[in-house]
């Protein structure tokens, strides 16, 4: 089944490091969520064996969002294997490979926390809190073409 949200889950992580082999003087950033980042995280290990300065938003709502949003909208809400009751404790993760965790809180300015992140020389992975309610657009329905994309 494919989730027409026009991504693959778990792409992410493995092209922020190639994109940081091909740019290594250039900033990269990923923006990931949780249930992409579980498939690939183990490439954890490249970005600390090779140094790589990548910057990891891990965006957490505690479930597979795109799929959970579909279960919601063409399935009655009917989920199955979408909202994780458990999860890896993310930081926990980023130390066991040797690399800066932070968690961005919404009691400090966000720019300050931005700034210290960006001066940071080490890879990072910042995890950021999502509500699980929260919904992506772009999507497609079911048994329709990109060119019927709701909330575009």
């Amino acid at each position: 089944m494919s989730n027409s949200f026009l991504g693959t889950m778990g792409y992410g992580l493995p092209a922020a490091i190639g994109a940081k082999f091909g740019n290594p003087n250039r900033d990269v950033v990923l923006f990931v969520g949780d249930g992409g980042f579980q498939m690939t995280s183990e490439e954890l290990e490249v970005i600390a064996a090779e140094n790589l300065n990548v910057k990891i938003f891990l965006m957490n709502n505690h479930a597979l969002g795109m799929i959970r949003q579909w279960q919601d909208a063409f399935y009655q809400s009917h989920h199955s294997k979408s909202l994780f009751d458990r999860q890896p404790d993310f930081q926990k993760l980023a130390s066991a490979y040797g690399i800066d965790y932070h968690q961005l809180d919404a009691n400090h300015p966000i720019a300050t926390e931005i700034n210290s992140i960006f001066a940071n020389p080490n890879a990072q992975l910042i995890e950021v809190q999502v509500a699980v309610t929260e919904q992506v657009y772009p999507m497609v329905a079911p048994g329709h073409d990109n060119n019927d994309m709701l909330g575009f």
